[in-house]
């Protein structure tokens, strides 16, 4: 199986790699099915990824795809990411769209960018290249190097107005300090485009355009700055896919994190980043999903320029025309002793995938917002939701129970 060369990855994913991961690397084929039978999401992932590439096993893009769709409707961010990859590699795009929006919906940059992509070139969606915009952006500052060199081909053509050179050469760099080794190869193209800038502008020029490029680092970076902080999240996790205990603590040097309070969750994301939780209805299309998230955050003047920050950031993670929006509440409150907002919004998902098929339903999440009171560059939200063909009555007070958990190591 094969994606188009403009896309292709991977906060969390929500999920960094974790030493807790690196044991399926090691697990012979035989024992990576046996624990992938048995329910554990991860080594379906993994599976499906081994039948996708040929790793140990012969290829097989049918099985690669059984084990990708099963991991991904347990709610794993990296199958979500596979699975939109198959249907765009099919020219399916809304079905891809649907998949990655799963998957950004959990942090995932690869998937984010993907839909940048589909947007920016009118991929099962109308063309809308300001949405594409947006979401190479979030993809961009989550550290994805592919969509840097995006945003430098949108600068370097103009295709949002006039053409800036200037910042097409700042994100040309960018992508390339950013890139991951194996992932240098695609970015060829960036590396041909840095040697035309350093030809072509008027020294003064250059040097600005390296300067900007060098002094700027994605919201992930700053985070792995501090992963001596950070990174217990990862640390302590059990492997995506796992059992948790009511209200097992997930602490960290930067906010102190809770497993909701009922039976029934597992441990769907964990890294540097933030952590998220996951867990099935009564009905097979009833889920809800618990995470938190910590992303870089840049000044807001007042109160009303932070309710508009939240409200941006959410239109991009719940992108119409899939979600349409029913009804929605944004209180800017100080009630933690730093800025927040509370938000309460509902929403018809009209292509959520279930096991079966996809299908419209209901969507409720409540989240909270905030500043960081000691990192001040940093933000961090909370949500809380249900997904399903009819209103949860106790999402209020199973959310509120999850966010007020919530705290700020002293």
């Amino acid at each position: 199986m094969t994606t188009p060369k403009t896309i292709r990855s991977f906060l969390l994913c929500l999920v960094f790699p974790t030493a807790a991961l690196a044991q399926y690397g090691a697990m012979s084929s035989q024992e990576l099915m046996q624990k992938a039978e048995a329910g554990d999401v991860e080594a379906q992932f993994r599976l499906g990824s081994r039948y996708d590439s040929g790793d140990r096993v012969p290829r097989d893009g049918a099985a690669a795809i059984t084990w990708y769709r099963r991991a991904a409707e347990a709610g794993h961010a990296n199958a979500q990411n596979s699975m939109g990859s198959v249907m765009q590699a099919e020219k399916r795009y809304e079905e891809a769209r649907s998949w990655y929006e799963r998957a950004a919906a959990q942090g995932q940059p690869l998937a984010i960018n993907s839909l940048g992509y589909l947007y920016d070139l009118g991929l099962g969606v109308t063309q809308d290249r300001q949405k594409g915009f947006e979401f190479y952006s979030r993809a961009a500052d989550l550290g994805w190097a592919e969509a840097m060199w995006n945003l430098a081909n949108i600068y370097g053509a103009g295709q949002l107005g006039i053409k800036d050179l200037d910042m097409a050469c700042v994100w040309t760099f960018r992508a390339l300090k950013h890139v991951e080794p194996d992932w240098r190869q695609r970015l060829a193209p960036a590396a041909r485009a840095a040697g035309f800038f350093e030809r072509s502008f008027p020294k003064d020029q250059f040097v600005a355009c390296k300067q900007k490029a060098d002094a700027w680092q994605p919201a992930n970076v700053s985070a792995k700055q501090d992963a001596h902080q950070s990174a217990a999240f990862a640390a302590q996790a059990q492997s995506p896919g796992q059992p948790v205990t009511p209200k097992q603590q997930f602490p960290s040097g930067l906010l102190n994190v809770y497993s909701p309070d009922s039976e029934g969750w597992v441990l769907t994301g964990a890294g540097t980043n933030g952590i998220a939780f996951g867990k099935r209805g009564s009905e097979s299309s009833e889920t809800y999903a618990a995470q938190v998230i910590i992303f870089e955050m840049s000044p807001t003047g007042n109160s009303d320029e932070f309710v508009s920050f939240v409200k941006k950031r959410i239109a991009t993670m719940n992108p119409a025309p899939r979600f349409q929006e029913t009804g929605s509440d944004f209180q800017y409150t100080e009630g933690r002793g730093y800025p927040c907002v509370d938000v309460r919004a509902r929403y018809d998902d009209n292509a959520a995938v279930t096991p079966t098929s996809n299908e419209q339903l209901k969507l409720k999440v409540v989240s909270l917002y905030c500043r960081h009171p000691v990192r001040q560059d940093l933000g961090f939200f909370a949500a809380y939701s249900y997904r399903g063909k009819a209103a949860d009555t106790q999402i209020e007070s199973a959310a509120k129970s999850f966010i007020e958990a919530i705290s700020v190591p002293k």
